[in-house]
């Protein structure tokens, strides 16, 4: 059967109630949802219907001459009026037309029960605009989802774990979830398709549970018993869970904390480590200028810790060592660097080298070049998480939806004491892992070590490369690290590109200080004019890589930086300075 042109509604209570009102209540059994039509002039009628039911309501039902109310309070009134009947804000001293609204519904789908729709979760049917892409709906239809999955204390679904879908799991082409509603709905029309604005949110329960797992979640009695839980079950009684004793919701007076057990054995198997005592100076980056200049802050107060002997990873150009800080109890990796030179064309691989760990690498750069260097890679992550800041604020200033959990990793410097030097820093008598060769080893000045986070999860996702600027995933971590370089681009004055983006899962803290799933962001690198932000900075040939390779997908066009922040290769760009001296090790991979 043939669609018309489909329902358009404002947002109010009272419209959505009517709307729905005709659909249970016209003449005779209604169509079905899939063919629901409804005459816009209908619509439009009730609509200022509703309008006017307000206005009289407000005047108590008499006409009276005069009012008490102010200029500024009766366009106050009136804003509050038009929003509610569906009309936009009043543009100076013309009304804006309405925002065009569409329904959609939405209902939710476990992939360990594929077949059927989750009854549990309900069903979602509310006006959209029409403006609202599929990927803002499927981050809707989730907020929905969690709002009723976390209600007795159950973790969150996070976005990267789900999927939209149409009715019946139908899969939607990747290309089309940048698609805004009234795109969609066009489409449809035009291809036929019988259901048009039903959707599923498929919710992908492996990666939810390996999440789970890596944090040291329990996962049982999470969406039903994990098919391992009924294998189990089937071969030995089991005694009742905390979840079968207390029904979901109900009360319970047993103590809690933070403290969980891994879920299960790492791969990489830490075994019997030798560390070594050391004392460390603090270095915090306090602040990163607008001008994007970093402040350094040594602390008075040393600070005491066992530092391993041997590296817990390799990656191409760092060194990666464990590190356990008297009276703190997160757990803390140092990092430092074994090769300053071009040889790598990507970033460290922090967990997942495949090289020995106690090979020996011969370096031959000094001490305090080494340092000056950790120092830029710390300047890179502050600098990274100041623009990430201001990246959020615009989106939200321009009402576009995008992943809102990157979070650059929260590091600090640790410097040694240069006269009692680690066997980890290289410059001990008795290296063991990795010998240096400095001629500043009896310096007062010590090795000084990038420190950040251990991060539990080896998964790590790769946004962009140290020259290689992909676009071709559509899911929405992706699509915002894309228009995230591009936009921190343009907030640079064309001055800065960020390379070698990459993230592993982990757990953040959000506005409200909640913990929820996201992405810490390391090792990045930044391509700049000058040429002097760190290693792995390619100066002008790095920006040109990013301006030829980068094209804009769905979030940078919303955010209109296709038009603002035009990716051009201008004249001063084409060519590098003469005074660039390629062989210059310490600004090249």
């Amino acid at each position: 059967m043939p669609l018309t042109e489909p329902l358009q509604v404002c947002t109010s209570a009272r419209c959505t109630e009517l709307v729905m009102g005709s659909r249970s209540a016209g003449d005779g059994p209604g169509p079905t949802q899939s063919s629901q039509t409804q005459p816009v002039a209908r619509q439009d009628y009730r609509q200022s219907q509703f309008f006017a039911e307000r206005m009289r309501a407000a005047r108590g039902g008499t006409q009276v001459a005069g009012t008490e109310l102010n200029t500024a309070a009766l366009r106050q009134y009136e804003a509050e009026m038009r929003e509610g009947a569906g009309f936009g804000p009043r543009g100076g001293d013309h009304g804006a037309p309405p925002v065009p609204h569409l329904f959609a519904a939405f209902q939710f789908r476990l992939s360990n029960n594929p077949k059927k729709i989750d009854d549990l979760y309900g069903r979602v049917e509310r006006a959209y605009p029409e403006t609202k892409t599929l990927t803002d709906l499927q981050a809707l239809a989730l907020k929905d989802f969690n709002s009723t999955h976390t209600k007795d204390g159950r973790t969150a679904v996070d976005l990267s774990e789900t999927l939209l879908r149409l009715k019946g799991n139908a899969l939607i082409p990747e290309d089309h979830m940048s698609y805004s509603l009234r795109k969609w709905q066009d489409y449809a029309l035009e291809h036929k398709l019988l259901i048009v604005n039903e959707f599923e949110l498929f919710i992908i329960e492996p990666l939810y549970y390996n999440r789970l797992e890596q944090a040291g979640v329990s996962t049982q009695s999470v969406f039903g018993p994990l098919p391992s839980q009924i294998a189990s079950s089937r071969r030995r009684a089991r005694a009742p869970t905390t979840s079968q004793l207390y029904p979901a919701g109900a009360p319970s007076n047993l103590l809690r904390s933070e403290f969980a057990l891994p879920a299960r054995s790492s791969r990489r198997s830490s075994g019997i480590v030798t560390r070594t005592k050391a004392q460390f100076q603090k270095i915090n980056c306090v602040k990163v200028t607008r001008s994007g200049d970093p402040i350094f802050s040594k602390e008075s107060k040393l600070l005491e810790g066992y530092l391993s002997d041997t590296p817990l990873a390799l990656g191409t150009m760092k060194a990666v060592f464990e590190v356990i800080l008297n009276g703190v109890d997160d757990r803390f990796v140092l990092k430092r660097f074994f090769k300053l030179q071009k040889d790598a064309e990507s970033g460290d691989s922090i967990y997942g080298d495949d090289r020995s760990q106690g090979e020996k690498l011969k370096v031959t750069f000094a001490v305090n070049h080494h340092n000056h260097q950790i120092h830029n890679e710390l300047t890179r992550l502050k600098r990274g998480a100041r623009f990430l800041r201001k990246f959020y604020e615009f989106t939200a200033e321009k009402g576009v939806t995008v992943y809102e959990g990157f979070r650059f990793a929260d590091a600090f410097l640790l410097q040694e004491d240069g006269k009692k030097p680690t066997p980890a820093s290289g410059f001990a008598k008795d290296n063991k892992p990795i010998q240096f060769h400095d001629d500043a080893v009896d310096s007062d000045s010590g090795l000084t070590w990038l420190a950040e986070p251990h991060l539990s999860n080896e998964h790590v996702d790769k946004y962009s490369g140290t020259l290689t600027f992909p676009t071709n995933h559509s899911e929405i971590k992706f699509l915002t690290a894309y228009a995230f370089t591009h936009w921190a681009y343009g907030h640079s004055n064309e001055k800065m590109v960020f390379a070698d983006l990459q993230g592993s899962p982990d757990t953040i803290e959000d506005e409200f200080g909640d913990a929820v799933p996201g992405v810490i962001l390391f090792d990045p690198m930044t391509h700049t004019l000058t040429g002097k932000s760190g290693v792995g900075d390619h100066k002008k040939k790095g920006i040109r890589a990013f301006l030829q390779q980068h094209q804009c997908r769905s979030i940078c066009e919303q955010l209109g930086l296709n038009t603002d922040v035009p990716l051009t290769i201008h004249p001063d760009l084409e060519k590098d300075d003469d005074s660039e001296d390629e062989k210059d090790s310490s600004n090249e991979e």
